[in-house]
């Protein structure tokens, strides 16, 4: 507690040195700079990764966390349940590195969510002018790039900057856009249907990960009027099962969302408006005031975390008192605890005299990264309070959450930034093998848990973390041992970003060039769905199997004659049997896609027939607007297509007149040229029509017959 600091004391901002410095690092780095720093530090390919036989086993068995030679022998011996790998560049190309990435299906303390329990969880990959979403279901691009063990023949490949692989043809589900600006961090709802997203503006946008939708945004600003302009950081939820014991008088919906940044301020937003369902009560508001904002960091904000202690009154020992914290880590080098209890009790900024900041420590570097093991779920005592791992620099630092005490600095041997810290729990061992036995020795201990660590130095590193576990060790006020090594490896890529999916079949890692690898557990294919047929014996012809090969079978060489049949009837455009399903929207979509101006009004026509063109027009972003404003746009003033646009473009005007202005440059510029365009067709008309009305007279001056 020595280097408890209050955060009324510190308001001044500090030199963000150490800041510009990581960012540099993290975000400036181009691929020559990268290879000049391979070429300068030679010891780093060359060190060697102390790992512990028996427990590096598992790693490269389950993920092919190893040498390419041990891993290609395990492929070889198990081809049809080997773990597989997918490594793809992001829509946003090589030029964005990844900020962030994130799985559905786990809250912000940890806890694996209710709404989300089945594999596989959707992937969230902020990057560029966007949030990519993959993998939601078994039949997305992403999850038969790994049924097909990362690609093989099936998908095309290209050659990346570092001489790997790199598919092209792995497009996300869907793509969440923020306006043209960058997205730095992105966290799912606990049922996954709702994400935030933080931007370099100083924009939070609460959207739809199913209809891609931005139903509310937040202006983080400092006073009144006007954005910081900052870039947010980190941004998450609030158990909604915790709001009520947080707020004495709940009027926030039921849903709370936090968010920091670089103007080293936490924020906690309400996005509710009222009782009742929080997602009934989302509307677009840029002018909304923060529930809480916490003031006391010298620097950015870096990193949130939502952490629930639980102690007991040993005098009267009557019922467990619950104390929940927000612990936020910064660049400038402080980890702070705060008290946010009393949520939505005012509407403003809270200006409360008392100071919520309950510990601060000092990491010694600048905080990349947070993350929150809760020992008390493992353990006997209920004063196990949870532990919180800092990552700062090349130091990881473990902390007790309630007091602020440091617990252990662990020894992780990385030479560069730490970016990314998650937590993983090993499944039960089946008992056969070697490393199974350990393991199996391991279950008998409770031992199963390890804390991997990745940074810029591409090294990954996994520590044994079951010693956090230990009933003595988790006690308040006392130190723990050390967490060993037991596994590491070498990687050419400078890690950003790492995260876990909940059922921990997945990990993936988000790269500075742009690049995302996707690891799947060994087995993780028979689970998840069937496995592709395997592909039949070519038949030779002239010998008896040939003879004897059915009418099925089809022709497998030049010598076989084929003759074609003509199909009875014409097959149907693909926006044709969307119609045929009520499926207005994509139907139209679709048509846009074909670039053929004839299909595109004939499906405009079908939808005005049947009622449906309103349906269609409603309801999008500006990713599936704009399509339709430019072909308007274009073709408005083509006489046989004038009649039928001019319908459409005062449909979406009613549509979008109250919705769309000031929330998206690139629709407002169509909307500007769509003006342009029919003001310039009208005045042609105008003209012409004067030029009609001088004919006119001339015939009848003349004695013709203006017919």
């Amino acid at each position: 507690m020595s280097n408890y600091k209050s955060s009324l004391e510190i308001q001044r901002p500090r030199a963000s040195s150490s800041r510009s410095t990581v960012f540099a690092i993290v975000e400036n780095t181009t691929k020559e700079n990268l290879a000049h720093q391979r070429e300068q530090s030679p010891s780093r390919t060359a060190s060697v990764v102390e790992s512990i036989p028996a427990k590096k086993r598992w790693w490269i068995n389950n993920f092919h966390l190893g040498d390419e030679k041990t891993v290609r022998r395990i492929r070889q011996r198990q081809p049809r349940t080997a773990a597989t790998k997918a490594v793809f560049y992001t829509p946003s190309g090589s030029g964005s590195s990844i900020n962030h990435l994130s799985f559905a299906g786990t809250r912000s303390d940890g806890v694996l969510g209710s709404g989300s329990t089945n594999p596989p969880y959707q992937l969230a990959v902020s990057a560029g002018p966007r949030v990519s979403l993959y993998g939601g279901t078994r039949s997305t691009p992403l999850s038969r790039s790994l049924l097909y063990n990362g690609g093989g023949d099936k998908i095309e490949v290209e050659m990346d900057g570092e001489g790997g692989r790199v598919l092209k043809k792995i497009k996300p589900d869907r793509s969440v856009g923020t306006s043209g600006r960058p997205s730095l961090c992105s966290s799912y709802r606990e049922d996954g249907r709702l994400i935030i997203v933080g931007c370099d503006d100083g924009y939070v946008r609460v959207c739809d990960s199913t209809t891609r939708a931005t139903l509310r945004t937040f202006k983080c600003a400092n006073g009144a009027g006007g954005g910081s302009g900052l870039s947010v950081r980190t941004v998450g939820w609030i158990p909604v099962d915790v709001i009520k014991s947080l707020s004495a008088t709940d009027d926030t919906g039921g849903r709370m969302i936090w968010s920091g940044g670089d103007d080293g301020r936490v924020r906690i937003w309400g996005i509710g408006g009222g009782s009742g369902s929080a997602d009934k009560a989302l509307e677009l508001s840029d002018n909304a005031r923060p529930t809480l904002e916490l003031v006391g960091h010298g620097d950015a904000v870096r990193d949130c975390i939502f952490v629930i202690c639980s102690t007991s009154n040993t005098l009267s020992a009557k019922k467990e008192e619950k104390k929940h914290l927000l612990i936020t880590g910064s660049y400038d080098h402080t980890i702070r605890g705060w008290d946010v209890r009393g949520l939505g009790n005012n509407n403003g900024i809270d200006n409360e005299p008392k100071d919520r900041c309950l510990w601060s420590s000092n990491h010694g570097s600048p905080i990349e990264c947070l993350l929150s093991i809760s020992p008390s779920g493992y353990c006997s005592k209920k004063s196990a309070f949870p532990l919180v791992v800092s990552a700062g620099g090349t130091t990881v630092k473990i902390w007790d959450a309630l007091t602020g005490l440091l617990k252990r600095t662990l020894n992780t041997r990385h030479r560069k930034t730490i970016t990314s810290l998650c937590f993983y729990t090993l499944p039960p061992s089946t008992g056969q093998g070697d490393e199974d036995k350990v393991m199996d020795n391991e279950d008998r201990l409770g031992r199963r848990h390890r804390l991997l660590t990745a940074g810029l130095d591409g090294l990954i590193r996994i520590h044994d973390a079951s010693t956090l576990f230990d009933e003595a060790a988790s006690l308040s006020g006392s130190q723990i041992p050390d967490l060993p090594l037991v596994h590491g490896i070498n990687t050419p890529y400078f890690f950003t970003s790492m995260a876990i999916s909940p059922d921990g079949g997945r990990i993936a890692f988000g790269t500075n060039t742009g690049i995302v690898i996707i690891r799947q557990k060994a087995g993780r294919i028979t689970a998840l769905g069937p496995l592709p047929k395997k592909r039949k014996k070519y038949i030779r012809a002239g010998t008896h199997s040939h003879f004897n090969r059915g009418m099925s079978e089809g022709p497998n060489n030049t010598n076989d004659h084929v003759v074609e049949l003509k199909e009875g009837r014409e097959r149907l455009k693909q926006f044709d049997v969307l119609l045929k399903q009520f499926q207005y929207s994509d139907a139209l979509d679709e048509s846009l896609r074909m670039r053929d101006p004839n299909s595109i009004v004939a499906v405009i026509e079908e939808l005005g027939r049947t009622n449906g063109l309103t349906r269609a027009l409603s309801g999008r972003d500006e990713e599936t607007l704009e399509p339709i404003l430019s072909f308007i746009t274009n073709f408005i003033s083509e006489p046989k297509y004038a009649a039928i646009l001019t319908g459409v473009a005062t449909i979406l005007c009613n549509i979008y007149a109250d919705v769309v202005p000031g929330q998206s440059d690139v629709i407002d510029r169509e909307f500007v040229r769509l003006k342009q365009k029919v003001r310039d067709e009208c005045r042609a008309q105008k003209i012409l029509h004067g030029l009609i009305g001088q004919i006119d007279t001339v015939m009848h001056a003349f004695g013709c017959d203006s017919e």
